[in-house]
């Protein structure tokens, strides 16, 4: 995975790498965060009510104590403003990744516009090179 994340940063050329790696870091982060929370906490969370209900909860509430357990979940849910901002972030990460692709279309057409602009300077260079020889030989006759 680090090899990968350096690969991309090397061969984007459009962002500096820090905001290449920070925008695949916090594309990881939008990816894994929900998945998790949506698939693996509540499977913890039903495997702790599960045990709890069987008549053994006091017994593993002072286990677990003992190891540092928590007493309770960290996520109970997240607090709707939270998730608001989460949004928001994504909302505003999407607004970002737009305007990058538009700035790397703009780019791509700006390098060829150069190209052509390029091209055009040699042909008028070797044209002004031949008026050259020409004006030359004029003046010698």
């Amino acid at each position: 995975f680090d090899v990968a994340v350096v690969e991309i940063s090397e061969t984007v050329k459009v962002v500096p790498p820090q905001w290449t790696k920070l925008a695949l870091s916090v594309s990881l982060v939008a990816l894994v965060v929900p998945a998790w929370y949506r698939h693996i906490l509540p499977t913890i969370l039903e495997l702790e009510t599960d045990s709890e209900s069987e008549g053994h909860a006091e017994h593993h509430k002072e286990e677990n104590v003992e190891e540092g357990h928590l007493s309770r979940p960290l996520l109970n849910g997240m607090a709707k403003e939270e998730n608001g901002d989460l949004k928001k972030t994504c909302e505003s990460l999407r607004r970002q990744v737009s305007e990058l692709e538009r700035s790397a279309a703009n780019a791509r057409a700006l390098e060829e516009k150069n190209r052509e602009l390029e091209a055009a300077i040699v042909a008028i260079s070797r044209e002004l090179g031949d008026l050259q020889q020409l004006a030359d030989g004029l003046q010698q006759h």
